[in-house]
């Protein structure tokens, strides 16, 4: 490491103020009870085998941010990032749609999935390459999102799913790697950094 990289690092994050207007700010409730609540830039991993439930952890995570306050969400936007392109959209639908009936006050069903589905934003990456190009432009979709509310979340689903995906195909004779310039070490290295770039920007706004 450099004198220079040394110098970054050692920079403060943010100062006491900051933190603790994160940290005492409204919680996000994620509607499972082994969950809790989350806090402003708080980062957490869910792991655990394949059919486990991780995934519906997530949707319940999203409908409870994008569904209206009359059925105790917080009409907030939510970005699921679907990194092996088999989120179930019909259970997203299933789970609003139960949410909205079982809700004490009388609510227009129809009108509320529609408004609770347009503040939830699905995007699928194929390839450590296309998660790496989403983070890149995911500033550009926060700031058009500003004119209609706040992101609240960013979910990844399934960060594992490219490894071996990205592995096969670097590996098989004949075909030309995706980006030649780039290892697979350097993508994953790089999603890292831009995952830590997107925190620290957007950590001091609401819901972040």
């Amino acid at each position: 490491m450099s004198e220079a990289e040394l110098r970054a690092f050692l920079q403060p994050d943010e100062t006491a103020l900051e933190l603790l207007s994160r940290t005492v700010s409204e919680p996000i409730q994620t509607g499972t009870w082994f969950l809790g609540a989350l806090r402003i830039a708080q980062v957490l991993e869910l792991t655990g085998q394949s059919g486990s439930a991780k995934t519906e952890v997530l949707i319940q995570i999203a409908v409870n941010c994008v569904l209206p306050e009359e059925a105790e969400g917080r009409a907030e936007h939510v970005v699921l990032l679907d990194l092996d392109a088999k989120f179930d959209a019909l259970r997203l639908i299933q789970t609003l749609s139960a949410r909205i009936q079982g809700a004490e006050k009388d609510l227009d069903r129809d009108a509320e999935l529609r408004a609770a589905l347009r503040r939830f934003h699905l995007v699928q990456c194929r390839s450590s390459f296309e998660l790496l190009a989403a983070l890149e432009t995911l500033p550009a979709l926060i700031e058009r999102l500003q004119g209609d509310g706040t992101l609240q979340l960013v979910l990844l689903d399934n960060m594992a799913a490219h490894y071996w995906v990205d592995k096969a195909r670097h590996a098989t004779p004949g075909q030309r790697p995706t980006c030649a310039a780039m290892t697979l070490h350097a993508v994953h290295a790089a999603i890292a950094g831009k995952l830590q770039q997107l925190l620290r920007k957007y950590r001091r706004g609401r819901g972040w």
